[in-house]
């Protein structure tokens, strides 16, 4: 949104017109659909050069950044492991690092990705995984805890919104694997465990 519009994201969000969607959201990454944003227009910055000589001038920028993290089933981390990423059909390569991390600059328009893993040096693949940008509800709204539920491998929940038994089943085994009282709600102190967990 802050790309498209021209802006960086600390301009819209700390703009005061956002002041109650800061109170309701806390985090400029996690928007649910209904929630009301201001974006300013943009400021007209004029420079004085002298003709006859040559100006030069830097654009400034913010590019995103996408951190995994790669983990095994029984959750270590997959330490130097070769991958590519393809983001938006530009492709990257590297491994991950000792603690199982991938790390890329990335455009921050990008919306879909996949990265492969691979057994060893060779071509044999071992995983893919393909990665929907931007499009994860925040921690403390059901449909953001369903899709970290899954995403972490808990158990198979769809982050529909709605609560229904495998939600409730995620939920408390989730809290007892972190030593939270196992209600199958999302309180407080479970979609802080969730995001911690999760990363974002």
């Amino acid at each position: 949104m802050a790309e498209q519009s021209g802006h960086f994201w600390e301009t819209i969000w700390n703009a005061p017109e956002n002041e109650a969607l800061r109170g309701k959201r806390h985090d400029p990454n996690c928007l649910v659909q209904g929630d009301e944003v201001f974006i300013p227009d943009l400021r007209v910055k004029t420079i004085e050069a002298a003709t006859g000589k040559i100006h030069r001038f830097k654009r400034r920028g913010v590019p995103s950044k996408l951190v995994l993290r790669i983990l095994t089933s029984n959750g270590m981390p997959r330490g130097d492991v070769r991958f590519t990423l393809t983001i938006d059909g530009a492709v990257t390569e590297g491994r991950t690092d000792g603690d199982g991390f991938l790390r890329a600059t990335i455009p921050g328009t990008a919306n879909q990705g996949k990265v492969v893993l691979y057994s060893d040096d060779d071509d044999e693949t071992d995983e893919t995984f393909s990665i929907a940008l931007g499009q994860l509800p925040p921690h403390d709204v059901l449909a953001g805890a369903q899709a970290r539920l899954n995403n972490l491998g808990v158990e198979s929940v769809r982050a529909t919104g709605e609560v229904d038994d495998e939600t409730t089943t995620a939920l408390k085994a989730f809290q007892e694997a972190h030593h939270l009282a196992p209600t199958g709600q999302l309180d407080a102190a479970t979609a802080q465990a969730l995001r911690d967990a999760h990363g974002s």
